[in-house]
């Protein structure tokens, strides 16, 4: 494989759901635990870290439960109690301002961050990387017919990975996700069909999880990795 950091993705290949789905959340699981052991400690990613005013919902939840897991919230305590004490600052300054000022006021009691969610970005970079790497990786037999019989790459996922093909491995990623939105599409027709109760009972399974199958084809799965 060209890049044994990202084979991971080849072996999600092998299983259900979005290949990038699963590959991006392990990784980012594995981005939240070095960041809570030993990130939260190097200057720089704890700088960043402040600046950004903590981290957005999704990674501030996950930070969460690993330490949850690991049985103690002094990681949390550490870094958002420093955040709490800047907000506070912050927020007296502009108090203090809004005492004083006389005559009309511009808004600008705004708590505006300087930074963006240190994951966020590095998931962005980690996106990139992969979806470079799946490209090369369709260049093998192997992994093209691995992933032929896979359930193929969600649509938001599919976007990065066709900015990074070749005219060759474009046509075969659109011309494989025009075969499967197809059939799904038919699903979908026969399960509309079939509303009236009356013939509700004729649904197969494939059409009674229709519905369910588009939402993890155009948004992915409901990480952590969907069905295992």
């Amino acid at each position: 494989m060209p890049d044994v950091y990202n084979y991971d993705l080849v072996e999600a290949v092998g299983r259900s759901g979005c290949p990038l789905c699963r590959a991006l959340d392990a990784a980012e699981q594995r981005a939240v635990a070095t960041f809570l052991r030993e990130g939260r400690f190097a200057p720089k990613a704890r700088q960043r870290f402040f600046e950004a005013g903590g981290f957005c919902r999704r990674h501030a939840w996950l930070l969460h439960a690993q330490a949850v897991e690991q049985g103690s919230g002094a990681p949390i305590v550490d870094l958002y109690r420093n955040v709490a004490r800047e907000d506070l600052t912050a927020i007296h300054s502009i108090l203090r301002r809004l005492k004083e000022r006389s005559g009309p006021r511009r808004r600008n009691w705004s708590l505006r961050r300087g930074d963006v969610c240190l994951l966020c970005e590095e998931g962005r970079e980690s996106l990139e990387r992969k979806a470079d790497f799946f490209v090369e990786a369709l260049a093998e037999d192997r992994v093209r017919a691995l992933y032929t019989d896979s359930d193929g790459l969600c649509f938001i996922h599919l976007l990065p990975v066709l900015e990074a093909a070749d005219e060759t491995t474009a046509a075969f990623l659109l011309s494989d996700w025009h075969e499967r939105l197809q059939s799904l599409e038919e699903l979908l027709a026969a399960y509309d069909l079939k509303r009236d109760y009356r013939y509700a009972s004729e649904r197969t399974e494939e059409e009674r999880a229709s519905w369910t199958r588009v939402i993890r084809r155009y948004v992915g799965e409901d990480v952590p990795g969907g069905d295992a």
